[in-house]
């Protein structure tokens, strides 16, 4: 995953609605411009732009805001926006809720990274909470950060909380203290914490004790795959049903959340990768439980796609759909050395997750995901860079054809159409069909074809017509500069073989529309001739004899997109039923 700066353009628009992320842009004044359209075109009654750096050492992100508009429209106090949403804690149990939990790890990620801890080890082991303490800086930006966003809604001072914040954060830490010196917390070897659970599960702090013997099993693991198979296997001694179990369950649930909510324990965890396709091409495996998602030096992903694969650890695959999501999100590319191959891979991934749609992905969320980085390959560089790989402009309509097909969001469909309507309308395009290469009737049937991928496509009904239009507009100047039709005409005198030539022709052979419209009435004008059906008939019996002359040119009338009845001016052919 290779490092970045990133711009992230967020909205809110109405009052009692949250913030949604409309874009990232790899630009500062991009982003910046289009927060304030926003604001000017009253799309949202508020807007923001959020820098994120990533730190390739620790793999995690780190936030800026760096612009904001329309606050006051939502009487929003601009403090709170960008920090960890942790409610007031009034007692230092307060700090053990899931709630807290998560908050904490999003306040200390890059602190927890460096340390290689969860944040139920943080909070549960003196000595990671008495290093902790010896960092000044960090714990006072801790305290600081989150007193400043209990602000925003508060009567408080900023300065009387963080002196609230520091006195119940030192009893916290010193209860740990405490209960470690009155062996609160239990060393438990492999085997003995169905036995724990099974005693204090149900008691007041039961699952404060259960989790500080989880930390202190865990202190000795080498890595996060280690720690994953140590998890599991006391997941494993868990009993089939009743508290113990639940105790167990949740709490093992819980810390294997927290790793993989971590940028830097997940991104070891599944391992080096050559690019961020692999990286979340791993990561949809162990979403879906497949072991695909692991190597042999991996023993703990794979036992935990086992698991996923069972049912089993629900936060902790909401937490791998959610990083997946975020990474979609991002600016980094899937592929970054091939637009091509980048639209190819997120073809695949997208495949992939459709089979957890619904049991693990919302549906909406993906398919927002998946939108925002569609726009990533519609922008005029990444179409430009597709295109120069064609050698021929025919070849080029097809890429950009191709880039169709693997992409979803109706903007991004009209941004695309906005680039290609130009480009088949241009000089080049034109030139190189008008010289009718090699032969007009190829270059004919070349933009029949086109045509076809054209009306097959994902585009809107109106896009498909528009596009095709300029392709058959160009058809029938191929046509009349290059007297096709006229040879047609010139060539044999015989009018059956005439019209069976254009009846072909309406098979695939022309664009639909103007050209295929003539070919018909080339057709019909034929047809029409008073010995038209003596020489079809007897083509047909030349051919092998014992068919219905009248039936066989219904049925080809009627591939041609012409109706028996309004075929010939004679008698001679049943309307088509």
């Amino acid at each position: 995953m290779p490092d970045d700066v990133h711009f992230e353009v967020f909205r809110r628009e109405a009052p009692k609605t949250g913030w949604s992320l409309l874009e990232v842009s790899a630009k500062r004044d991009d982003a910046i411009k289009l927060a304030s359209s926003l604001i000017a075109s009253k799309r949202a009654i508020a807007a923001k732009v959020i820098k994120q750096a990533y730190d390739p050492k620790t793999s995690d992100f780190f936030s800026l805001k760096i612009f904001e508009a329309g606050l006051d429209a939502v009487k929003l106090d601009p403090k709170a926006e960008d920090l960890p949403p942790l409610r007031p804690c009034e007692k230092p149990e307060d700090f053990y809720s899931r709630e807290a939990r998560l908050a904490l790890a999003r306040l200390l990620s890059d602190y927890l990274a460096r340390q290689r801890l969860t944040v139920t080890e943080f909070i549960h082991r003196g000595d990671a909470l008495k290093l902790f303490e010896k960092t000044d800086s960090v714990f006072q930006h801790a305290v600081q950060r989150t007193a400043v966003a209990q602000s925003a809604g508060s009567e408080k001072a900023v300065q009387e909380i963080i002196k609230e914040l520091n006195a119940l954060v030192i009893d916290a830490m010193h209860r740990v203290y405490h209960d470690e010196e009155r062996n609160h917390f239990p060393e438990v070897a492999p085997g003995g914490f169905a036995a724990l659970a099974a005693s204090i599960a149900g008691q007041p702090d039961g699952s404060y004790r259960f989790n500080g013997a989880l930390a202190r099993h865990l202190k000795s693991a080498g890595s996060w795959d280690s720690k994953i198979l140590r998890l599991l296997a006391v997941l494993d001694e868990a009993p089939a049903q009743g508290e113990g179990h639940t105790l167990i369950a949740q709490s093992i649930d819980g810390v294997i959340e927290e790793i993989l909510n971590g940028s830097s324990s997940l991104y070891e965890l599944i391992g080096g990768r050559e690019n961020l396709n692999t990286a979340l091409g791993v990561l949809a495996e162990l979403l879906l439980g497949s072991e695909q998602a692991a190597t042999a030096e991996q023993p703990g992903l794979a036992a935990l796609a086992r698991r996923f694969a069972s049912g089993q650890l629900p936060l902790s695959r909401c937490a791998v759909a959610n990083r997946i999501l975020a990474e979609l999100k991002s600016t980094k590319r899937l592929c970054p050395t091939s637009v091509a191959d980048e639209i190819k891979a997120l073809r695949r991934l997208a495949a992939r997750l459709m089979g957890g749609v619904g049991k693990h992905l919302d549906a909406e969320d993906l398919a927002a995901a998946f939108t925002l980085r569609s726009r990533r390959v519609v922008t005029n560089q990444a179409l430009s860079e597709i295109a120069a790989n064609a050698l021929t402009p025919d070849e080029k309509l097809e890429k950009l054809l191709f880039v169709l097909d693997n992409i979803v969001g109706t903007d991004n469909k009209r941004a695309l159409v906005s680039f290609l309507m130009p480009f088949i309308s241009g000089g080049a395009f034109e030139g190189f069909f008008l010289a009718a290469r090699p032969t007009p009737a190829a270059a004919i049937k070349r933009l029949a074809e086109l045509q076809a991928r054209v009306l097959r496509s994902g585009f809107t009904k109106e896009q498909r017509e528009d596009v095709a239009a300029v392709l058959d507009r160009l058809a029938v100047q191929v046509e009349t500069k290059s007297g096709f039709f006229k040879a047609i005409e010139a060539k044999s005198p015989d009018a059956v073989e005439k019209a069976l030539f254009y009846l072909n022709l309406c098979q695939g052979g022309v664009t639909q529309g103007r050209l295929a419209e003539r070919a018909r009435k080339a057709a019909q004008r034929h047809i029409a001739n008073p010995n038209f059906m003596t020489g079809f008939a007897a083509r047909l019996e030349r051919a092998g004899g014992g068919k219905d002359a009248e039936a066989e040119l219904a049925a080809l009338l009627a591939k041609a997109g012409i109706v028996a009845g309004e075929a010939s001016a004679t008698q001679s052919v049943r309307p088509a039923a």
